[in-house]
């Protein structure tokens, strides 16, 4: 059914950037910060659900840049749900093409989290 197709569609897009955790992978994201106006942050909200069968805790991060960073859920993702990181920019000190990752550390150590992130400051 095309309307129902299209209503998941729009479901999806208010949801705005989401992606899977599954045991023996890395969960890899990609966020697009498009145009950034220099000295100024900006934030993406990426909601991760937990496909696996045991409760994940975020415990820490790695950045490639100390101009991006991620604000971890307070409390472990159960199976089935979802939890919200919020990645953060600060274009301060940063010109033209900008390309980050960050890899974020889960409470399993088979389940890890890679955000690739880009922006073009101006």
């Amino acid at each position: 059914n095309k309307a129902k197709q299209e209503a998941e569609q729009q479901e999806e897009a208010d949801l705005g950037i989401t992606a899977e955790i599954r045991t023996d992978s890395i969960t890899e994201v990609l966020v697009e910060f498009d145009n950034v106006r220099y000295s100024t942050t900006v934030d993406k909200s990426i909601l991760l659900h937990n496909s696996t069968d045991t409760p994940l805790s975020l415990i820490d991060y790695d950045a490639t840049c100390r101009c991006t960073w991620v604000d971890l859920p307070q409390k472990a993702i159960a199976p089935g749900e979802a939890g919200e990181v919020v990645l953060k920019f600060d274009s301060r000190g940063e010109y033209g093409s900008v390309g980050n990752y960050v890899d974020i550390r889960t409470s399993d150590p088979r389940c890890r989290i890679g955000i690739w992130m880009s922006a073009h400051v101006n």
